[in-house]
């Protein structure tokens, strides 16, 4: 089987895993996802041909490739491939291995500081740890003659920000590439690193389509160990601001995991929409035809209290992994557009009125019956087994409202809900203290003798009331 998606052959990749009915591709014919026009390989082609357009210009004050080979003789130089605010990425091949590989060099000003060095090292060490095929794997690291590198695998591809450029990322492929993003952010989340700034840029994806986090340089260690502490400074805030946590923005003191699950969430919402979620925004459902169970996916991980997000990056996996499979197998899936939203609203809301108002009625019913034969007859309160019993249910009522306000996950609503799930909520709640109530009345009613509006029952185990 060819090794390279640009000779057009279909291979297994994340845009094809569940997909409900295949595709054409528009420009070389070949199968692709339902609801995308192009296959993973022209897709990788327009979005590399969008980067090239907007690659830096060539006076950048980079170091050159001979200005770089002479400091790695084992290497060879072949390219500039990014240049950002932590330094430069190279690509080079080893000789001896006769490999690619992407070598990053921190920019001379960031590494004169001997703090920011001494970090860079550190997290280099804890970086070259972790293995995993949704990470970019770190080769090697050091210091050489003043300059800070890391030797990095190569990745052949393009990064998330430049197929967004391209404008053919469709919903359904990013829903694929969501569940490779929590895979590895989980397990470097295991390993005691928190990224703190996923965004479009630091998610490659290979000739295959597969994921792969990059850049971890701005990763702050939580490992227990002792010389695995963070050296992120507290007052430091480090990221980029349209993708951090409110936390991030405020002090990196409140920074932890939960962190990464904000930004995935950010960058999420903007693969579903391709717009950032600023200010007041529309669920996803509103823009695109998706699942509206994406929605509470998607509103959950940019809640802006920590304790109200996903607490753990494989969580929303699940959640989008159910997804997918409900789209592949078409069950359970409610594709939700601009056009259809006010009418399912009135509907439920419909339907909801309808349940609550027969329980409403029947409810309404046996008080009107219990009022009806106390009218009738005097209440005698030697019995206290109804009584009992409706302090339990009220019991019972009470605890599931305390333990509802004191779980955080209990208590959030999700915010494609609307008002209506809550109405409903208190609405139940309140038929439930109802009944409550019905029975403590009833259980308050004794006897009752026939000849006197009371009768007195002789058997213990049988009453009558007959209205």
């Amino acid at each position: 089987m060819p090794q390279n998606l640009e000779e057009g052959v279909e291979r297994p990749n994340p845009s094809r895993r569940f997909m409900t009915a295949p595709a054409i591709c528009e420009q070389c014919g070949a199968k692709c996802a339902a609801d995308a026009e192009f296959c993973p390989s022209c897709l990788l082609s327009l979005g590399i041909s969008a980067k090239a357009a907007s690659a830096p210009s060539s006076d950048s004050d980079a170091p050159s490739s001979e200005e770089i080979a002479e400091h790695f003789p084992q290497l060879e130089i072949l390219g500039v491939l990014g240049e950002g605010g932590m330094g430069v990425v190279y690509k080079a091949r080893q000789t001896k291995l006769d490999r690619f590989v992407a070598l990053k060099i921190l920019s001379p000003r960031i590494a004169e500081q001997f703090e920011f060095k001494d970090r860079f090292l550190r997290e280099a060490r804890a970086l070259a740890r972790l293995t995993h095929p949704n990470i970019v794997a770190v080769f090697d690291f050091g210091e050489t003659d003043g300059l800070c590198w890391l030797l990095m695998e190569y990745v052949d591809g393009i990064d998330l920000r430049g197929l967004l450029k391209s404008g053919k990322l469709t919903p359904d492929v990013g829903l694929q590439l969501v569940p490779e993003m929590c895979a590895g952010l989980q397990y470097a989340h295991d390993h005691g690193v928190v990224h703190r700034d996923i965004k479009p840029e630091n998610v490659l994806l290979d000739e295959e389509g597969h994921v792969k986090i990059a850049d971890f340089g701005l990763a702050k260690l939580v490992s227990l160990g002792a010389d695995e502490l963070s050296l992120t400074r507290a007052e430091q805030v480090m990221g980029t601001p349209q993708y951090m946590a409110p936390e991030q923005m405020r002090s990196t003191k409140e920074v932890d995991h939960r962190a990464d699950i904000y930004s995935l969430g950010v960058v999420f919402y903007e693969i579903l929409t391709g717009d950032l979620p600023m200010g007041r925004f529309e669920a996803p459902s509103q823009r695109v035809a998706v699942d509206v169970k994406v929605d509470e996916i998607v509103l959950r991980t940019l809640e802006r209290s920590p304790e109200l997000r996903y607490q753990h990056v494989r969580d929303v996996k699940t959640d989008v992994d159910i997804v997918n499979v409900g789209r592949a197998a078409g069950l359970g899936s409610e594709i939700s557009t601009p056009a259809d939203d006010d009418g399912q609203e009135a509907a439920t809301y419909q339907a909801h009125t309808m349940v609550l108002g027969l329980c409403g009625s029947i409810v309404l019913w046996l008080f009107l019956k219990w009022m009806f034969v106390a009218g009738i007859g005097g209440l005698n309160f030697n019995s206290w087994w109804g009584v009992g019993t409706s302090i339990v249910l009220l019991g019972a009522l009470a605890m599931w409202i305390l333990r509802r306000r004191s779980s955080p996950e209990l208590r959030e609503e999700p915010a494609s809900s609307g008002p209506l799930r809550k109405w409903v909520r208190l609405s139940l709640s309140a038929m439930l203290f109802g009944m409550a109530l019905l029975m403590l009345f009833g259980g308050m009613v004794e006897s009752w003798d026939r000849s006197s509006s009371t009768y007195h029952s002789s058997r213990p185990h049988h009453r009558y009331i007959t209205l």
